[in-house]
């Protein structure tokens, strides 16, 4: 069946894209410098509630 072999061709095409995660930038996300990012964030903000509800000091 012709259309089975096409199907075929484009997730052969999709896995080799898959593959190489930096060539398709649009979809590139460096996880590492994501979680540094994220930690950056005050706690309040993180935990999504008012700042003075965050108690900094123990």
């Amino acid at each position: 069946d012709s259309f089975s072999q096409f199907r075929f061709a484009e997730e052969k095409e999709w896995d080799s894209e898959a593959s190489c995660p930096k060539q398709n930038s649009a979809f590139y996300v460096d996880s590492e410098l994501l979680v540094q990012a994220l930690q950056e964030l005050p706690l309040s903000l993180r935990l999504n509630v008012a700042a003075e509800l965050v108690q900094m000091h123990l």
